[in-house]
Formats: C-alpha cells, structure tokens, sequence
C-alpha cells in the first residue's frame, strides 16, 4: 500500500505526526510539501525523518498555493492512496488525478462548521463536492466530524486525527502552578483574528479591580508594536521575548499560570495543546476547535463569552482559589494525554486501510 499525503509546509507538529506514521509504513508513505516555509510563519524546518518530496517552485506567485509540478509527483510515484490535506488548489489538481486514475481519496482537514460557513458560497460548493465524493475523511476534533457529516461525508468513513505535540517533552518542564512567575500566557501571531486586545481589555478590567496580574507574551505579528504600545500606555507588567522556536516553548508555558486564548476564528487551537502539556490551564472561546473538546469548561479551563467583564470575574475567582487552580492544572496534564502523537499517526493509517479494504471489496 503506497500512500501519498499533500500539505502546505513541514510544521513542525504535523512532521511528529508523519515520523510516527512512517514507523508502521515505513517507504510507502510519502509526503509532498508544497513549500519550505511561508511569509506568515517563522518555524525552522524541522528534521524530517518520513519520505517527502518538496514539489518544485513554479514561476507563478504563491507557487506553494497552486503548483502544477503535483501532477508530475503524482505520476512518478503512482500510489495507491492519495490524501490532500486542505483544499488548496494544488490539492484540489490532486484530487482530481485521485478521481481520473481511479485511486482512493481521503480528505484530511481541520476545519470545522464556525470556519467554513465564513467561506463564499463558491468554496462552500467545492468542499461540499470533495467531501461527497471523497473515500474517506480525518478530521481533528469532535466538530471536524460535526462539519464533514453536515457537509455530506459518510459516518464510518470519519477518522479521528488529533492535533498533537510531543507531551512528554513539554511534561519535563512542568512546574506546580502556583510557582511560576507570570499571571498569564499568551501565545500566537499578534493578528486582529487573534485578539490580542481583548486581552488588554481584560488586563483593564483587572486593574480597575486593584489587580496587577502579569502577562508574558509569545508571538510576533502586524500588530506587535500596537499591541506593545498599549500595553506599555496602561502600564502592565509584561514580558516579550519575541518569537520563540518550538524547542523553547515549554519553558515558557512552565512560567505561566493560565493561557489566555481568544479568537474571531481558529480550526483548532495548537496554544492549548502546547498549554495543558505544560499544566497550564486555559480560557478560550467558542470560536475556537478546542472548545468543548480537548479544553472542557470547569475542568481544565473555561469555555466564555468574548466578554472581557466575564473573563476578568472568572480570572478573579480563578486567582483566588488555589485550590480549583491546581484542579484544572492536574487535569489539563492528564486529558491532554489522549491528544497524542501516536492517536494522530493512529488515524491516517486506519483512514488508509479503511479505503484499501473498500477498495478490494
């Protein structure tokens, strides 16, 4: 069984995740990235262990976007299934080489309904017309299922995925929570879709409150200086050491006690991941994939409204109770352990069988 998967870039979580799969099937899984890198992200290529191929830049803009050279990779190694990861047009070429050469398709996403239903109508269209005629489908989380069977796929075709980092790497520099040094944690590109300042919103509301919580930052972003700026005009105690490569991140995530994870819009949510690994509880949105999945309210966190009169009382209360903090910080490290790296390995290699043994039939 030869597979082929098509995704954007090698991120450094997804190659953990193609490493462990290549150990059951070894050669005969192979990965076609698009691109090295892209402008909005700053990782370092990690090693790469699994078989991969870089598809070769094409003259056009945005070649990783659109690149015809998949067809040519395609033909060269013939496989038996091929998997588009996203829906990108150089996955949507590969899928139709999928349907004309006869081979199984599996469609492998982390969308969800809330991100979806933001799209045209036309896109809408086209995922509605992969996903139907698709073999099978993995998905990330419980609302990746929710929006492929709304969206037409056939329920036990649906794999589950996890997105998942290397636990035990982050559980090393695990601390007691009430021993770190900073209030808070925030983490990930300073864009409008990730609010940062509604989280200095609620820094406001806390001072108004004659609380003087701290806030260490990770990321980088358009809004950084904006975001500095306002920080600085309402005199937080902050700390940004800028971007950090992923190597670093647990030491960071060690030394806060809560993450604090806003969004307009976000498929999943790797921060609270990276977070809970760490035992570091986290407060997020329903915008967010993790809410109600991997982050359960009252148990390892807090699923609120975009209200940051809300998020300060329970951030109070929250500051207050020693006790329900090491609560949710025991629980973050131990619900995080079913989001692992080899559940997410798990699920592409059952997606795969699923089709071959469909396909014998």
């Amino acid at each position: 069984m030869k597979i082929v998967l098509i995704t954007n870039i090698p991120s450094p979580y997804r190659v953990l995740q193609f490493d462990r799969v290549a150990k059951t099937l070894h050669d005969d899984f192979v990965v076609l990235y698009c691109a090295t890198i892209t402008s909005a992200r700053r990782w370092k290529i990690p090693d790469i262990t699994h078989r991969h191929v870089f598809l070769k830049r094409s003259l056009l803009p945005n070649s990783h976007w659109f690149n015809p050279d998949i067809v040519k990779r395609l033909r060269i190694i013939n496989p038996d299934v091929i998997i588009t990861s996203g829906l990108f047009p150089t996955c949507i070429m590969a899928y139709i080489y999928a349907k004309l050469s006869k081979k199984p398709h599996i469609y492998f996403t982390d969308s969800w309904l809330h991100s979806v239903n933001r799209l045209s109508k036309f896109h809408r269209w086209i995922r509605k017309a992969v996903i139907r005629h698709s073999d099978a489908y993995i998905c990330v989380g419980k609302k990746g299922r929710d929006y492929l069977l709304s969206y037409g796929a056939h329920r036990q075709g649906i794999f589950l995925s996890p997105l998942a980092i290397d636990n035990a790497y982050y559980e090393k520099y695990t601390r007691n929570v009430h021993n770190r040094k900073y209030d808070f944690i925030f983490s990930g590109q300073f864009i409008e879709r990730k609010m940062p300042f509604f989280v200095i919103d609620i820094l406001r509301r806390l001072y108004e409150l004659g609380v003087r919580a701290s806030i260490l930052l990770i990321g980088s972003g358009e809004l950084q200086d904006e975001f500095t700026n306002m920080l600085e005009s309402i005199g937080a105690d902050y700390y940004y050491p800028g971007f950090i490569q992923q190597n670093e991140l647990p030491k960071y995530y060690s030394n806060a006690r809560i993450l604090l994870f806003p969004s307009l819009d976000d498929p999943w949510g790797l921060v609270a991941n990276e977070a809970c690994a760490a035992g570091t509880p986290v407060i997020t949105c329903k915008n967010t994939g993790v809410a109600d999945d991997l982050i359960r309210h009252n148990e390892n966190g807090y699923v609120l409204d975009l209200n940051p009169d809300i998020w300060a009382s329970y951030i109070l209360e929250l500051l207050g109770d020693k006790t329900k903090l090491s609560e949710l910080s025991t629980n973050a490290l131990r619900i995080v352990g079913d989001y692992s790296v080899d559940a997410s390995a798990k699920g592409i290699i059952d997606a795969c069988k699923y089709v071959m043994e469909e396909n014998e039939r």
